[in-house]
C-alpha cells in the first residue's frame, strides 16, 4: 500500500512540475499580444494548433506593450495605464496619472512612463511589491519616445507653455548617477529631432528630424544616426528621406545594419522602397525593384520580410483587395520571394516569431481583420486569431501599435 502510495505522489509531483514548466515556457516563448474587438489576447502561434487565451475583456484597450520576460503587458484601458499579469490573467495594477507615454527596459520588469503632472516615473514589477520611482522631471515637462538601455535612459523632452508643446531635444538620464544631459538640441529654425530608436548594443541613436510645420513631417523627413562614443550625429554623403513613423525602422542584432522604408509623400502608393542601410557609411541598398512600393518591414538576420505591391496611380487602388501581399528578401543574395497570393484581402504588417522560423502578419478583409501566420518559407499558412480591431488607414499607413505587440 505504501509502494502504491508513493507511486501516486511521484506522478502527481512529476504531473505538477511538468504543468508548470510548459506554463512558464509559454509564457516565455515568442507570443502575439493582439486587441481583439472583444478583448485583449494572447496569442501563441504554432503550426500544429494555435492556443488563444482571452486576458481581459472589454472593447476600450489599445497599444499594448509586453514586458520582457512575457509575464505583463501594459495597456491603455479606459484611458488608464493598466498592467495584466499574463498566466494569471489578471489586473495587477493601475497608474491613472501616466496618458503620455511608456515603454518597458529591454532586460527587466521595469516600465517607464510619463505622467500628467510632468514627472518621468518607473514602475518596478520585478519585486514582490511594485516599486514606483519618480526619476525626474517638473511642472509643464512632457516626456515622449522613452527608451531605456543599460543604467541609461534616452528620450525626447519639450515644455508645455501656453498651451503649446516646445519641443527640447533628445536627452540622456543615468540611473545611477541621476545626471540628465542634453544630446540633440531642437534646431532655431524650427526643426526638432524625434527619437525613433536605440541600436541593440546601444551605439546608435535613431531618429527622425522633423519640422514644425505638420506638412513637412507627413511628406518625409531625414532619418539620422546619433553615435552615443563619440556624441555626434553622423554624416552621410546622402540623407536618407523616409516617413517618420517607427514602423518603417527594423533594427537587427547586428548594430551596424538596419532595415527601413525609405520614399517621400505621405500616400503610400509610390515612392516608397525598403532597403538595408548600413551605420557605417550610409550605405542604402533597395530590396524591390522600382515598380514596386513597401511598407513596415521586419529584420532578422540576413532576412526582410515586407508588404509590398506595384506602384499604383491612384492611392485608393493601393488598398484594394489583393493590392499588397508578403515579401521576404535575402540580403546577401538579394533575393526577392512573394510569399502570399491573397485575393480577397490586403496583407499587412508581418512580423517575424522564433528568431525566423515563423512568421505572422495581418490579412485586412473590408469587414474584418485577421492574423495568420506561416512558417519562414512561406508554407502551411494558416489561420490564427479572427477578428482583429480594424484601424483606420492614414493615407495608406496603419498605425500598428495600437492594436499589437510582439514578444520575442
Amino acid at each position: 500500500m505504501k509502494k502504491i502510495l508513493s507511486v501516486v505522489i511521484l506522478t502527481i509531483l512529476f504531473l505538477a512540475f511538468l504543468f508548470t514548466a510548459v506554463t512558464l515556457g509559454m509564457w516565455s516563448d515568442d507570443y502575439i499580444v493582439l486587441i481583439k474587438e472583444d478583448g485583449l489576447y494572447a496569442e501563441h502561434c504554432s503550426f500544429s494548433k494555435n492556443r488563444e487565451v482571452r486576458i481581459a475583456a472589454g472593447d476600450s484597450f489599445e497599444r499594448p506593450e509586453v514586458s520582457p520576460s512575457g509575464k505583463y503587458t501594459a495597456v491603455v484601458e479606459n484611458d488608464v495605464l493598466a498592467i495584466y499579469h499574463m498566466e494569471k490573467r489578471q489586473l495587477v495594477y493601475q497608474y491613472d496619472k501616466s496618458l503620455n507615454y511608456y515603454n518597458w527596459d529591454p532586460k527587466k520588469d521595469i516600465l517607464y512612463t510619463s505622467c500628467q503632472d510632468g514627472t518621468l516615473v518607473s514602475l518596478d514589477f520585478e519585486k514582490k511589491m511594485v516599486a514606483v520611482r519618480t526619476i525626474t522631471g517638473g511642472d509643464n515637462t512632457i516626456y515622449s519616445n522613452i527608451i531605456p538601455t543599460g543604467e541609461t535612459l534616452y528620450y525626447n523632452k519639450s515644455l508645455l507653455m501656453d498651451g503649446e508643446n516646445t519641443p527640447g531635444g533628445i536627452w540622456s538620464f543615468h540611473m545611477q548617477t541621476n545626471q540628465e544631459k542634453l544630446l540633440i538640441p531642437a534646431q532655431k529654425r524650427g526643426m526638432y529631432p524625434i527619437l525613433s530608436g536605440v541600436s541593440k548594443k546601444g551605439e546608435y541613436l535613431f531618429l527622425f528630424q522633423c519640422g514644425s510645420q505638420g506638412g513637412q513631417n507627413t511628406d518625409g523627413v531625414e532619418m539620422q544616426v546619433y553615435d552615443v562614443e563619440n556624441q555626434r550625429i553622423k554624416q552621410y554623403e546622402k540623407p536618407l528621406v523616409t516617413l517618420p513613423y517607427n514602423q518603417n525602422l527594423a533594427l537587427n542584432s547586428e548594430d551596424n545594419l538596419i532595415a527601413i522604408n525609405s520614399g517621400e509623400n505621405r500616400h503610400m502608393n509610390f515612392h516608397k522602397t525598403v532597403g538595408t542601410f548600413l551605420i557605417e557609411d550610409g550605405t542604402f541598398r533597395p530590396l524591390i525593384p522600382e515598380n514596386m512600393v513597401s511598407m513596415t518591414p521586419d529584420i532578422s538576420g540576413q532576412k526582410v520580410i515586407f508588404s509590398a505591391g506595384k506602384v499604383q496611380e491612384d492611392w485608393k487602388e493601393f488598398g484594394k483587395n489583393g493590392a499588397l501581399q508578403i515579401y521576404q528578401a535575402s540580403v546577401n543574395k538579394r533575393e526577392l520571394k512573394q510569399l502570399t497570393n491573397h485575393t480577397d484581402s490586403i496583407q499587412l504588417n508581418p512580423v517575424y516569431l522564433d528568431k525566423g522560423r515563423k512568421i505572422a502578419y495581418i490579412r485586412a478583409y473590408e469587414d474584418r481583420w485577421e492574423l495568420w501566420v506561416m512558417n519562414g518559407s512561406g508554407n502551411q499558412q494558416r489561420l490564427a486569431a479572427r477578428n482583429l480591431k480594424k484601424l483606420d488607414s492614414f493615407y495608406g499607413s496603419y498605425y500598428f501599435y495600437e492594436i499589437m505587440d510582439i514578444h520575442r
